[in-house]
C-alpha cells in the first residue's frame, strides 16, 4: 500500500526510530476501503516527550498525514510495560503483526520473548480474545505486573 509506505519514510528520519508494527485488519489482509478498515500502527521511539499533549503534537507533525492512519507512539520503556500488563492491543501488535520497521530486531526479540512467555502459560488466543486458563481451587498461583515489580504468592482457597 503506497500510503504506508509513505508514511515509513516520513518517519524512518525520526531520531530514537526503534520499530514499526502493522496490526490490525490490514495485517491480516482483510480490511475494507477506507473508511470502514484504518491503518493500526505501533511505533516504538526513544525520547518521547513524556507529556501526552506535547507527544500527540510530536506525532501529528512527523505523521503529517491524513486519518486513515490510528498510531500509538510509545517509547521502549512504555512498551516493556505494557507488554509486561499483557495490553490486548500490544499482544495483537507484538504477535500477529507485520514488522516493517526493525533495525535493531527490538520488536522482533519481543516477539519471540512474548511467543514463548504466552505457550508457556497455556495462554492461546479464542474468537479475537486473549484467554489464560483457569486454576483450580486449591491451585498455587503466581501473580507478577511486571519484572520490577515483586512476585505475589497466593493460593484461591474456598471461603467457608
Amino acid at each position: 500500500m503506497q500510503a504506508i509506505e509513505e508514511y515509513l519514510r516520513r518517519v524512518r528520519g525520526v531520531e530514537g526510530l526503534v520499530g514499526v508494527i502493522l496490526f490490525g485488519s490490514v495485517a491480516r489482509g482483510q480490511a475494507f476501503p477506507f473508511p470502514k478498515s484504518d491503518v493500526d500502527l505501533v511505533v516504538v521511539c526513544r525520547g518521547l516527550p513524556p507529556d501526552l499533549w506535547e507527544r500527540a503534537e510530536l506525532v501529528r507533525r512527523i505523521e503529517d498525514s491524513p486519518s486513515i492512519f490510528q498510531s500509538v507512539w510509545m517509547t521502549p520503556e512504555e512498551s516493556e510495560e505494557q507488554l509486561a500488563s499483557k495490553a490486548g492491543y500490544l499482544l495483537d501488535a507484538v504477535i500477529e503483526g507485520v514488522i516493517l520497521f526493525d533495525p535493531e530486531r527490538y520488536l522482533e526479540r519481543k516477539r519471540e520473548e512474548l511467543k514463548r512467555e504466552l505457550e508457556r502459560k497455556g495462554v492461546r488466543k479464542v474468537n479475537g480474545a486473549w484467554v489464560w486458563p483457569v486454576k483450580r481451587l486449591g491451585d498455587v498461583i503466581e501473580l507478577q505486573t511486571n519484572e520490577l515489580a515483586p512476585k505475589i504468592k497466593g493460593s484461591m482457597r474456598a471461603r467457608k
